[in-house]
């Protein structure tokens, strides 16, 4: 494969495996890519045919390959996975049809790895969140001690 079509699937897909998520700086590596219909199966190196992945997903996924509609694998570029499954607070992903949950088998996404890594994702997320809203009320406690300053300075003619 030409090193410019793997820059382009790396660019296009967000350096993030289209299966499970995760990113080069998760895993601390480039991924790999995925030809979504195996070439063995009829695929070929269409930037459509091609996703890009981590090792895991591209192995536990191997020449998988099925054209009836709840045993095909979604297509990351095309297929909405909210409609599919949802993640839960348990970092756990919940199928919510037939082919979200052969989707979630098959990639193996409740893999106790790939569920500490969303269970920290969310502890991230509400840390920041929790800084942010810290953030937001010393900015309205500077801004009402400013307001009470001018105040003050206003009725004693400073």
């Amino acid at each position: 494969m030409k090193e410019s079509l793997r820059q382009f699937i790396r660019v296009r897909d967000d350096y993030r495996c289209q299966y499970c998520g995760v990113s080069e700086t998760d895993t601390g590596s480039e991924l790999t890519i995925d030809h979504r219909q195996p070439k063995r199966q009829g695929g070929d190196d269409s930037p459509d045919n091609l996703v890009y992945c981590c090792h895991p997903c591209n192995e536990f996924k191997g020449n998988y390959w099925r054209t009836e509609p709840e045993f095909c694998l979604l297509n990351p570029l095309l297929d909405n996975r909210v409609e599919h499954f949802r993640e839960q607070g348990e970092g756990m992903l919940l199928a919510l049809t037939e082919r979200g949950a052969n989707h979630l088998r098959v990639l193996h996404l409740n893999r106790p790895e790939l569920i500490a890594h969303r269970i920290r994702k969310q502890f991230y997320a509400l840390r920041e969140a929790g800084y942010q809203a810290t953030e937001a009320r010393m900015g309205a406690i500077e801004q009402t001690l400013q307001d009470i300053l001018r105040q003050i300075n206003k009725e004693f003619g400073l």
